[in-house]
């Protein structure tokens, strides 16, 4: 352990690298420190920011650094809610940081070793210990169930006056004696701060923008980009996009051999009682799923048909086959409950878990879609119904638990099903589908990104210029999207359109990028003629929440689809879609000195 100025360093690691983009681009190497500065944290610096000098045999020590950076970062221990290691054979070792709120920051890649050292010390400054259910994810001891995603507050409660992890927040002036303020027309005021936040999870935002962002004034010698003093990178340094004759022309050939097809007439009640043989048997399920694919289905069916599509009943099940599962789907419901409800008052005062798990719950149970006729009253017996779902559901999957966003998701089911069994089962044949979404480390919410970018990259070369330029090719400002499938992004009915689309699986099962895309191309000539930064995309696309024709992005999401298939070969489509977060790329591995 070294000090220096007052700064307690545990443990330096050299070459450690950042990948911001999360695609293909050169990483950017730097010093991952464990310190002590007013707080513990973990530290990471570029290069290009550090004063070596000040080492000795043994350890390395920081100077402090000449100037504040885009990727300098400063997290707190008390504000990191697990670790993931990851040791791969092929590849560079990892650790990926979840910090409050389960917002995942980008990995760390250590290509001279050093992740046992930063556990060992972290975990003698913080109380991590190794998940029982996998060795390699740390989380905090007394974490009693998995952390909450926290959607944002309503306006009415108090928000934050500084973000974390923002580079005008005290944190991160620690290495210099000048604190950074933000540019003259960014507009990021406390009195403004939950405009442009309201809508997507704030450290989202600001752990993308302690890494990305850039000031207002121009510097001529950085093609153009902002800089207010910060190090600006040569765009030179990126992949060019858009500049393959063949992707150029695979574009062309797209846009003139697909065409937007029209939105069919939903599936119809007598077209529903057609589909069942005299047994009770779907007899043409994928003909079926193609009906619901490109029209959706009358409100009067969704109580039955959706149960179907979030198996709940199989399709070949007949007319008893389906009592019995009913029947059975009571009694297994009644049994998950009561395990809870079984609880007594004394056991209770004695299980701290179980408190804070149901205070979760009735906390967000409390203000869900409250102007909706079925909750709107502050003694409807509904609202009691999503709470016992929720909690038998934290009992039914002790994996996953409550995550605050699952109380929107069962809101729309049971408004469907109008019976608390029936939204149980199909809130549990939901999650099946999206459970991704919930885990602690966020690998799924980072993998859709990453898929979400690079789907970008391929089908808009010119947005994904600017994004790039803008420091918006994470697409965190789609996160709340993703993460609950677009329940606050249109009207009731739309949000009930969109989800049966996505379950009919009629062609793959990440038709929700492609929605993304077509929301993110609605506004596309705003973010571009307005030169938008990453900030005024979140601020401009939480205004757009509930204003988007459901039936327009349905058709351009499947209009997109076809053209993604015909601008990207299938190597292409499979490396896009089925990969998790990539990892950089392979390097020699030189000897520590």
């Amino acid at each position: 352990m070294a000090s220096r100025q007052g700064l307690t360093t545990f443990c330096c690691i050299r070459n450690v690298y950042i990948f911001p983009n999360g695609l293909h681009l050169d990483g950017i190497p730097g010093y991952l420190s464990v310190i002590h500065d007013n707080d513990d944290c973990i530290t990471w610096t570029p290069y290009s920011l550090v004063d070596t000098q000040f080492k000795t045999s043994n350890e390395r020590v920081l100077a402090p650094i000449r100037r504040p950076d885009i990727y300098t970062m400063r997290i707190p221990l008390n504000d990191i809610l697990s670790i993931r290691q990851s040791f791969p054979k092929f590849g560079q070792p990892s650790i990926v940081i979840v910090v409050k709120e389960k917002i995942s920051l980008n990995p760390f890649y250590f290509y001279e070793g050093g992740i046992k050292e930063v556990i060992k010390i972290v975990q003698q400054l913080k109380h991590f210990a190794p998940s029982d259910s996998d060795p390699n994810l740390l989380t905090i001891v007394e974490s009693p169930f998995p952390f909450g995603f926290n959607l944002p507050p309503p306006p009415s409660e108090s928000t934050p006056n500084q973000l974390p992890y923002s580079p005008t927040h005290p944190n991160m002036s620690q290495f210099d004696q000048q604190p950074a303020t933000p540019p003259p027309n960014s507009g990021l005021s406390p009195a403004n701060a939950w405009n442009f936040l309201n809508g997507v999870k704030k450290l989202a935002k600001d752990a993308t923008t302690a890494i990305w962002y850039e000031g207002d004034e121009y510097n001529e010698n950085a093609g153009g980009r902002p800089s207010d003093g910060r190090i600006s990178l040569d765009m030179d340094d990126f992949e060019i996009v858009n500049d393959s004759t063949e992707d150029v022309n695979r574009l062309t050939l797209a846009e003139q051999t697909v065409h937007r097809q029209p939105r069919q007439d939903p599936l119809s009640s007598e077209e529903w009682i057609n589909s069942f043989d005299p047994q009770g048997r779907i007899c043409n399920v994928d003909s079926l799923r193609e009906k619901i694919y490109h029209g959706g289905m009358e409100a009067s069916l969704r109580p039955e048909a959706w149960k179907y599509l979030l198996g709940y009943y199989p399709f070949d099940s007949t007319h008893k086959e389906r009592e019995i599962i009913k029947q059975q789907k009571q009694v297994e419901y009644s049994i998950y409950k009561s395990q809870w409800e079984s609880i007594t008052e004394e056991q209770e005062s004695h299980f701290s878990k179980f408190r804070s798990l149901k205070e979760r719950i009735d906390k967000d149970v409390v203000r869900t879609d409250r102007t909706w006729q079925l909750y709107e009253s502050d003694d409807s017996p509904h609202l009691q119904e999503i709470y016992r779902i929720l909690l038998t559901y934290a009992f039914f999957n002790f994996d996953i638990g409550y995550v605050q966003g699952m109380n929107d998701l069962v809101s729309v089911l049971l408004v469907v099903t109008q019976n608390e069994v029936d939204a149980f089962w199909c809130f549990k044949g939901f999650m099946d589908r999206i459970m991704d979404n919930f885990d602690k480390d966020q690998v799924g919410m980072h993998t859709q990104l990453t898929q979400l970018s690079e789907i970008v990259k391929h089908m808009d070369p010119v947005l994904y210029q600017h994004l790039l330029e803008a420091g918006g090719t994470n697409m965190f400002f789609c996160f709340k999207w993703l993460l609950i499938v677009f329940k606050r992004e249109f009207p009731l009915d739309g949000v009930q359109r969109i989800w049966e689309v996505l379950w009919s699986d009629h062609y793959i099962k990440h038709h929700q990028l492609f929605i993304c895309l077509a929301m993110l191309l609605t506004t596309k000539n705003e973010i571009i003629e307005e030169n938008m930064e990453f900030d005024d995309i979140l601020r401009h696309l939480n205004s757009t929440s509930k204003t988007m024709d459901v039936e327009s992005i349905l058709i351009e999401g499947d209009y997109l689809y076809r053209k993604f298939i015909t601008v990207c070969d299938t190597k292409t489509q499979n490396r896009i879609l089925t990969q998790k977060i990539p990892p950089p790329p392979m390097r020699t591995r030189k000897r520590s000195v």
